[in-house]
């Protein structure tokens, strides 16, 4: 509560207010450490460096080996130019904290500001040559290697962590990694193997369940898949959705607009995904203006420059001409190469 008054008064521009409120969180509650680094950065941001230094180290001094005030201690290094200081310091709190995504990232920032542009690889590679089965380790190196062209490369690292973990969940959480890569048979391959080892994983079943409806094929597995999904999370949105278009594939509408919608419902905000698919099923179903009203949420929450958005913009621009909307596929139409039929 306190953190968000705090916010809202930033937002007004009442900076010294603000801070003032930010003082007394971290008296009252010394561990919430969004408190110290909100502070720091409005004292530095406002040109008062003196102050900002001085929240640095009491929060230092109240909490010397605290992930936060170490990730803050390396960016100021990092500001300073103190580069070797800064590499010191996030080594060592990677040491602590192999998991830790944030100093990753400020490590691949700090080797691009020096023009190292091998050291994250390496320290990555490290990384995994000590433990294997690190999948930040993993993520961040596949990630990197498919940014650089080197697709290849990618698709070996998560081979090697395949080789290295045994619980499914471990599995699940490298299936998607191969998608960067352009691998999304190897995605496919590794939710199976993860099903494999927990027939009931749901998010591997959702997941699997989904790629093969958006493909227009196996509906009656990725039916039973998501079904199995649902049952073991009711309220899950993504797991709704999922259902939902798995219907709308096989031309159920009322089905696809019920279940779309509950999972539109169960989101204090809907994906744009999911708005697209709900009023894909409500236009088929001669609902045009309630599917304007979800293309039109859609467009509002989608990334700019993406796909999706173009797509959404589309249909609403023909649904605003008065001219027959162009919705998602069915699997009977996928197969006969239509790619994106008339609703």
């Amino acid at each position: 509560m306190e953190f968000a008054l705090a916010s809202s008064l930033r937002l007004l521009r009442r900076d010294d207010e603000a801070d003032a409120v930010l003082r007394r969180l971290i008296d009252e509650h010394p561990a919430f450490d969004p408190a110290p680094q909100a502070l720091f950065e409005s004292l530095l941001g406002r040109g008062r460096a003196s102050e900002a230094v001085s929240v640095l180290q009491a929060w230092m001094a109240r909490d010397p080996r605290g992930v936060g005030v170490r990730l803050l201690q390396a960016r100021v290094f990092m500001l300073a130019q103190r580069n070797d200081a800064a590499e010191s310091m996030l080594l060592a709190l990677l040491a602590d904290r192999p998991d830790e995504i944030m100093a990753w990232e400020l490590l691949g920032a700090l080797y691009q500001n020096t023009g190292d542009k091998d050291g994250l690889e390496k320290r990555l590679r490290e990384a995994l040559a000590k433990r294997p089965d690190d999948l930040t380790a993993v993520r961040r190196l596949a990630q990197l290697l498919a940014e650089g062209g080197r697709a290849g490369d990618a698709v070996a690292v998560v081979d090697a962590a395949r080789r290295a973990v045994r619980h499914a969940e471990q599995v699940y959480m490298l299936s998607h990694l191969y998608e960067p890569a352009g691998r999304k048979d190897l995605t496919e391959a590794t939710l199976r193997e993860a099903l494999k080892i927990d027939p009931r994983h749901a998010g591997a079943a959702n997941d699997l369940g989904y790629m093969m409806a958006d493909d227009g094929r196996n509906l009656a597995e990725s039916e039973r898949l998501i079904r199995m999904a649902v049952e073991a999370e009711p309220d899950n949105h993504a797991f709704l959705d999922s259902l939902g278009w798995v219907l709308y594939k096989q031309g159920r509408f009322a089905e696809a607009a019920e279940q779309l919608g509950r999972a539109v419902e169960s989101s204090l905000r809907p994906d744009p995904v999911v708005l697209d698919h709900y009023g894909d099923a409500l236009y088929r179903l001669g609902r045009v203006q309630e599917a304007a009203e979800r293309w039109r949420a859609a467009s509002e929450r989608a990334e700019r420059g993406t796909p999706l958005l173009r797509a959404v913009e589309e249909k609403l621009r023909r649904h605003r001409a008065g001219e027959k909307v162009e919705t998602a596929p069915l699997a009977a139409e996928q197969e006969r190469g239509i790619e994106t039929p008339a609703g």
